[in-house]
């Protein structure tokens, strides 16, 4: 089915997946060169990928001790690695 409500879903869907790969390039810039958008993706059951999986990620990686210092460190706003969400407008 083709609506402008589900043309707006996969719209942030793929916002969604442009903005990681945008977050995984800059830990890439800073160094942390083990960290995959792949790897990322696998963290969530859906296509929903975020920052918390992210965050997971770089502890089990041990890039952080905690999902807390991975935020303050890389993916809070204004964070080396921080890349500015989606836009919702109207439709």
């Amino acid at each position: 089915m083709d609506s402008p409500l589900v043309n707006k879903l996969e719209e942030m869907q793929r916002s969604r997946q442009e903005r990681m790969k945008k977050m995984v390039e800059k830990l890439h810039a800073l160094g942390l060169n083990g960290v995959d958008f792949d790897e990322v993706c696998a963290k969530t059951r859906s296509d929903a990928v975020g920052r918390l999986h992210l965050a997971k990620l770089l502890v089990e990686k041990k890039y952080v001790t905690s999902i807390d210092a991975a935020f303050e460190k890389y993916l809070a706003e204004g964070a080396r690695a921080y890349f500015p969400k989606f836009q919702q407008t109207a439709f």
